[in-house]
């Protein structure tokens, strides 16, 4: 399945900081989802130019370009590896933020957690507890045959 995939850069005009200048940030969308990714750049609001995405001075733009390019590597790395991204899923990557977890047993507690903090947002209690269920029944396997 081919998902649609878009990058825009944007800044905040109501957020300057003292110097005047404002925060130059990253929207990753995926599927109709998207996300806000900082790129660590700044700008003076009047030398934004929204309709390119761009910023007045060379060197800024030069360093977004590059910004671009690493997220769509990245975005195509994840999707020819893992065979599925999401926007939070690369958000995460490109920040570094992804310790997968190397252990069968890590990896079932990493989901309990994972679906616990969705529960009543997004994954019902019952779903929940199936996993609960089923990670007892992980653990008891690997008691038993020394795991």
């Amino acid at each position: 399945m081919r998902s649609t995939f878009k990058i825009l850069f944007y800044i905040n005009r109501q957020k300057t900081k003292a110097d005047g200048k404002t925060a130059i940030f990253c929207r990753v969308t995926i599927d109709g989802r998207s996300t806000a990714i900082t790129t660590g750049e700044e700008c003076l609001p009047a030398e934004w130019n929204s309709r390119q995405g761009t910023a007045g001075e060379k060197k800024i733009n030069q360093r977004l370009a590059a910004f671009k390019e690493l997220v769509e590597k990245t975005y195509a790395e994840m999707l020819t590896k893992d065979g599925i991204v999401s926007a939070e899923l690369l958000k995460n990557r490109l920040q570094g933020t992804v310790a997968a977890p190397t252990t069968l047993l890590a990896m079932s507690e990493a989901e309990l957690q994972s679906v616990k903090a969705c529960v009543g947002k997004s994954k019902a209690e019952s779903t929940y507890q199936n996993l609960i269920y089923s990670d007892k029944l992980l653990r008891a396997f690997m008691k038993e045959n020394g795991g």
